[in-house]
């Protein structure tokens, strides 16, 4: 995976599909799984933009064409046959719907707390909405910068560990139902904040340009981090933090989604 993505096949790739890079990132992932991860990173987007009607002679030099016909001729991949030059694009999730609030039976409960746990119900989707998100653009990046592998080679010790030791609980406790997918989704939004910055220059390209782009990922995963140990402990969270999380969830939806 040492030879990149080139900025002129990326530009290429989302002005023809009309999707961001984080989603290009996780389609040239797919290709590269399932061919094993055996190639360069480059080889799995030339083949990505082929599939999409882009030629790509006009993003490799002679020795990664090279390497990207012997792909084609190793693996026998048939040419991809374009019917139609408008360009589809990709489903997505428009949002999430809630159930209506649930009827909880009285528990000696003071109104002022029945209140909030109705207003907390409203205000914790975003929380888990966001921070997987977070997780989401993590494991893409990095599975198609270095491949399904990443989380030994690029998380930090103590991120690594941490997880081990969770799931290690994980299969101990009877009281887990759904096991974690990842390792990523065992580790805290400190460790998630650690894994980008140690990382920085795969998600560089493919964050927005801001004066201070590193500053402003920081900034949204603690304020995340803070809101969340609020509720985690069952405490409301007052109604300026409640309005800060929904600015910063619009925000990041915005830039990244």
């Amino acid at each position: 995976m040492a030879k990149r993505i080139s900025k002129e096949l990326m530009q290429a790739l989302m002005k023809h599909t009309g999707l961001k890079q984080p989603t290009i990132y996780a389609k040239i992932a797919v290709i590269a799984n399932a061919d094993g991860n055996s190639c360069s990173n480059i080889i799995y987007a030339l083949e990505y933009a082929h599939e999409n009607g882009l030629n790509p002679k006009k993003f490799a030099d002679k020795d990664v064409m090279e390497e990207y016909k012997e792909y084609r001729r190793s693996r026998a991949v048939q040419p991809t046959v374009i019917t139609k030059t408008r360009v589809v694009p990709e489903k997505r999730v428009a949002g999430v719907r809630f159930a209506a609030t649930p009827n909880i039976p009285e528990i000696n409960l003071p109104a002022e707390k029945a209140s909030e746990a109705k207003r907390m119900g409203e205000v914790y989707p975003y929380v888990y909405v966001l921070e997987n998100s977070v997780r989401e653009l993590i494991r893409t990046t990095l599975e198609a910068s270095h491949g399904t592998d990443w989380w030994d080679s690029c998380a930090p010790k103590e991120a690594v560990s941490k997880a081990a030791e969770r799931q290690d609980k994980q299969g101990k406790s009877r009281y887990y139902g759904t096991k974690a997918p990842h390792p990523i989704y065992l580790v805290d939004l400190d460790d998630l904040r650690n894994i980008m910055i140690r990382n920085w220059k795969d998600f560089e390209p493919i964050l927005p340009k801001l004066p201070n782009t590193q500053a402003w990922v920081v900034n949204v995963l603690q304020m995340i981090e803070e809101i969340r140990n609020i509720i985690a402990h069952n405490n409301p969270i007052s109604n300026d933090d409640e309005q800060r999380l929904k600015v910063h969830f619009k925000d990041w939806a915005k830039r990244i989604a």
